[in-house]
């Protein structure tokens, strides 16, 4: 069983080791929000375009993968989504895009499964001359992470909230005391926000409350 355990008003950190490669399912998703991305090179190109490629380690032959690009936050809909079949790398690209090096990715495994080895995102912005074109580009390695509960408290509300990076069938549970808690799960369906998983409920005539993510 994996669980994470966040209480309201107390920090709660998780210590890890040993990470590994994510792993995603279907349903699960990997998101990723850049506000910059490192100067690479100076490339010949016919135009300006940004995108990402994915590349997965294993994955089961037959699997399908959805990705998305927004420019800025994930907000609205995408500015490119395709669904494509899983091979060694796939790639979402548009022309134009990211080229105030910001924007927003996801890619969800919508059938099989796969293990992402790393994933490169990139743009091409105009160099000053019509064919050169100034290649910027970050490289991730996404690792598994046990997911963290964030809690916010407001009047008679309180906010929680978790990465949705391969998360999914994860149950949000609370109580009102520990140890020797009988936890119920939260009815209320989190809703996804800039690649987080957010609740909000009422604090009204509670004294004390306890929260936990449980798989």
């Amino acid at each position: 069983m994996k669980t994470a355990v966040a209480v309201l008003a107390i920090p709660f950190l998780l210590s890890i080791s040993g990470l590994a490669q994510m792993t995603l399912n279907p349903g699960e998703s990997y998101s990723h929000r850049f506000t910059s991305l490192p100067f690479n090179v100076v490339i010949g190109a016919a135009e300006s375009s940004g995108g990402y490629n994915v590349g997965f380690a294993s994955f089961q032959p037959g699997s399908t993968v959805r990705l998305e690009m927004w420019e800025g936050e994930m907000i609205g809909p995408p500015i490119k989504s395709i669904l494509t079949n899983v091979s060694g790398a796939v790639s979402c690209s548009s022309t134009g895009a990211w080229n105030d090096l910001e924007g927003s990715l996801r890619f969800t495994l919508v059938t099989g499964f796969g293990t992402i080895a790393n994933v490169q995102v990139w743009s091409l912005m105009n160099a000053g001359a019509p064919t050169s074109y100034a290649f910027h580009s970050q490289t991730l390695s996404p690792l598994f992470v046990p997911p963290q509960l964030s809690i916010v408290s407001r009047t008679n509300l309180v906010e929680l909230s978790w990465w949705s990076n391969g998360y999914a069938g994860y149950v949000l549970e609370w109580t009102n005391n520990i140890p020797g808690a009988s936890w119920t799960s939260v009815t209320q369906a989190p809703a996804l926000v800039a690649g987080r998983n957010r609740v909000t409920l009422s604090s009204t005539g509670q004294t004390k409350q306890f929260f936990r993510l449980r798989k």
